[in-house]
């Protein structure tokens, strides 16, 4: 990474992650097809304030993901980010940053959109009306 690169920053599980804006296809209130994506990395949901759905896309393939708000954009560069220690798993997790103070884990759009669907308990979560305000 040579400049700067626009993100999408949101919350899931009480962490903040973030994806490359180019990857976001689509910023919704709700759908109920949307993945929780706290399910997707296997976090705890937690309540939000707010619940909006990102449409993430490798190219080829888009996956409606179900995050916790606030959702802002802004951008990253490479003195911010720390990539994941060689032979840590850390599945779709590429990196770590920095942003206005706090700690946001980077995303990877292509696993995200080729991994693993929660089951129908958990996906359910996403469209539930006690996660939305």
């Amino acid at each position: 990474m040579t400049a700067a690169v626009a993100v999408v920053v949101f919350g899931a599980g009480g962490g903040r992650f973030a994806i490359a804006s180019a990857d976001v296809a689509r910023l919704d209130d709700r759908e109920l097809a949307a993945d929780d994506l706290a399910a997707v990395l296997a976090l705890a949901p937690t309540p939000a304030a707010a619940v909006r759905v990102l449409a993430v896309t490798d190219g080829v393939t888009t996956r409606a993901l179900a995050v916790d708000g606030p959702v802002r954009i802004t951008t990253v560069t490479a003195a911010q980010v720390v990539p994941c220690p060689p032979g840590l798993a850390a599945g779709p997790v590429l990196g770590f940053a920095i942003v206005d103070g706090e700690l946001v884990q980077l995303l990877d759009t292509t696993q995200l959109v080729a991994g693993p669907r929660p089951t129908a308990a958990g996906a359910a979560g996403a469209a539930s009306p006690d996660r939305r305000s």
